[in-house]
């Protein structure tokens, strides 16, 4: 059951843990983060003060703080955590960063400048690579997990802690909403599952925590990216691409439940320009694209940004504003280009009325 060289990894992180153990460790994940990554980042700290015997200073950063389904289903497991947003307060240049869930220092957004101003960092991460893969001294990425959740699992088993029922809940959690409720899960994913459930949790109430009903302005923000959105089509391919100025990861989910392919979500914020992406597994599985690596990265031949993810659900970050009508014709072509190398010869036609 054990990856490649994770055994031996988590030794070298505990020799690295042991190194730091009277200094400040912080543990971070991405901005507004998901339970995969809040999970995550709690379990490591259960890890770390066990390792250190409580010695270190561990202290969590997510920037922009966690997603609101996050922070419900911490509420329903009495999970609390304390986060610290300003980072000035406990940054020296001889602590130690784990950041987890988070493959491109950008999407720490405002503390992204931490990156330059440790010691050492350690990565935990399932996303495709970004540039913290080069800059951390142990890297845990594997490409038969699913979530970053699952690999937090295995550094405990390998390192023999044992973690406490609420967190393998919470854990459970970032897997099952990672690989949306097991439809992108690997053999290795049920495995872990299988191990988890045979520590005492059930896994209908973890699912029963997923259910929520989203604010007025979710709802809101999802009506408008329907509205606003064009449609393409190139052969039985349908792209859609629409702007919203909150809840794109949301609205580009609800998109592509009513029959969208490929779907681009532009969010317009007042420092920056993001674009959320998502694909279905025609996308994914039967044309072998993988939307970060393909298709958001060759944005960078364009604007200036950052992105990563998964081969289906990825993100990119542009600093500063953009021409926005621009951005997603640059999404549209580079889109209809990778379709075309993939043997789709069909001209695009924007789907109207």
């Amino acid at each position: 059951m054990q990856l490649k060289n994770l055994e031996e990894k988590a030794v070298s992180l505990k020799k690295i843990l042991d190194k730091y153990s009277r200094n400040t460790i912080i543990i971070a994940t991405h901005r507004n983060a998901d339970i995969d990554g809040v999970a995550s980042i709690i379990a490591l700290k259960e890890i770390v003060e066990k390792i250190t015997n409580g010695k270190a200073s561990v202290q969590l950063l997510v920037p922009e703080k966690p997603n609101l389904l996050s922070r419900n289903i911490l509420l329903k497991l009495n999970i609390e955590i304390q986060i610290n947003e300003n980072v000035n307060e406990y940054i020296k240049d001889n602590s130690l960063l784990i950041v987890a869930d988070t493959s491109n220092s950008n999407q720490l957004g405002p503390s992204s400048w931490i990156i330059d101003h440790v010691e050492e960092i350690v990565l935990v991460d399932h996303h495709s690579i970004g540039d913290l893969d080069g800059k951390a001294s142990i890297v845990f990425k594997y490409a038969e997990v699913s979530s970053t959740s699952e690999i937090v699992y295995l550094i405990s088993r390998a390192l023999n802690q044992h973690l406490s029922k609420p967190l393998l809940k919470a854990l459970l959690a970032g897997i099952i909403l990672d690989t949306r409720h097991l439809l992108l899960a690997k053999p290795l994913t049920f495995r872990i599952i299988a191990d988890i459930l045979s520590e005492g949790v059930e896994y209908r109430e973890v699912a029963n925590m997923m259910k929520f009903e989203p604010s007025i302005s979710e709802r809101i923000a999802r009506i408008k990216a329907t509205l606003r959105a064009k449609y393409y089509r190139v052969n039985d391919v349908v792209i859609a691409i629409t702007r919203v100025g909150a809840h794109e990861s949301s609205a580009a989910r609800i998109i592509q439940e009513i029959g969208a392919d490929i779907v681009y979500v532009i969010g317009d914020h007042d420092e920056e320009v993001r674009v959320i992406a998502r694909a279905s597994h025609v996308i994914t599985e039967k044309l072998g694209i993988h939307l970060v690596n393909d298709i958001l990265l060759k944005l960078g031949n364009y604007f200036k940004g950052s992105g990563g993810g998964h081969p289906g659900a990825g993100g990119y970050t542009i600093k500063g504003k953009v021409d926005l009508n621009k951005l997603a014709s640059v999404l549209l072509n580079i889109t209809v280009d990778v379709l075309k190398l993939k043997g789709l010869s069909g001209e695009v036609v924007e789907v109207k009325d």
